[in-house]
């Protein structure tokens, strides 16, 4: 038992992009148990390719993205994903977050259906697993949004932007290429996901609402199922004035003008004060 508690107290400390990670570690443990079981049981979590099947077992447009095929596979998400989470999670809410990898999944289950549908023969007619392109989703929005911040990986600095020209050249060549096109396609396709959903931040539209807020709902009825009977019971909580107006909510006009700042100076040019604002703005 301490060691559930003391995995739950840490588990409670990570952000978002943190507990994620955990989340794809353990479900794909869980289900190469399952494999080594039952392989019809996991064959049913797998994406599979054509039109048919996947009416059969919907839930695998979901699924699949918390299985890996190795632990290169899983390690290599956790990295994009742990990286997204430095950048996104500091502008933006965890919710949209979470949202923007579930639709990145979805087109990515979308893109392999038709492919292997339309053409069959190109296409891998096995199934998919990982969560690629949602990671993908998350990145690509990144690689969009903070175009011209910098990222330093050991000794070397990139331009995020030109991080996901290199992507985007290496899924190209996996779709044209005979190896993991289907792949290829569902990566590109989580890609498009982040561009398109980046594009439209800007213009200050979060295409990632209804996701999230279906989530949301989700999330209460497992709120509410857990809580005591006598939860609900009414307290009267004393508030400093000084706490009430730390914590009131910036201004438009405030995070526009910091973001644009960002845009022209990068994350790292941000004054102390400024990017508690924005961390006040992320948790609303």
């Amino acid at each position: 038992m301490d060691f559930i508690n003391d995995f739950k107290r840490r588990y409670s400390g990570f952000d978002t992009s943190g507990k994620l990670i955990v989340v794809l570690l353990i479900s794909s443990l869980s289900i190469w148990l399952i494999g080594k079981i039952s392989v019809p049981a996991y064959n049913y979590l797998v994406y599979p390719s054509g039109w048919k099947q996947p009416l059969f077992q919907p839930w695998s447009a979901i699924t699949y993205a918390f299985i890996h095929s190795s632990i290169l596979h899983f390690v290599g998400n956790a990295i994009g994903l742990y990286y997204g989470g430095r950048y996104f999670l500091n502008l933006f809410k965890s919710r949209h977050f979470i949202a923007l990898f579930i639709l990145g999944v979805l087109a990515g289950a979308l893109s392999f259906t038709l492919g292997t549908s339309i053409a069959p023969y190109f296409f891998n007619k096995g199934g998919i697993v990982g969560a690629s392109a949602g990671v993908y989703a998350i990145l690509f929005f990144i690689f969009h949004y903070f175009a011209e911040q910098d990222l330093r990986v050991l000794s070397f600095t990139f331009k995020l932007k030109y991080i996901g020209y290199a992507l985007l050249a290496i899924e190209l060549i996996g779709v044209t290429s005979g190896y993991n096109r289907g792949g290829s396609l569902a990566h590109l396709a989580g890609a498009a996901v982040g561009l398109y959903a980046s594009a439209k931040a800007k213009q200050g539209n979060m295409i990632m609402e209804p996701i999230a807020v279906v989530i949301d709902t989700i999330k209460g009825w497992f709120d509410r199922s857990s809580s005591k009977p006598n939860s609900s019971k009414m307290k009267t909580v004393y508030r400093s004035k000084n706490k009430v107006k730390n914590s009131q909510k910036p201004n438009q006009s405030e995070i526009d003008a910091i973001l644009d700042k960002i845009k022209e100076s990068g994350y790292d040019s941000l004054s102390k004060k400024e990017k508690d604002v924005l961390f006040r703005a992320s948790q609303d």
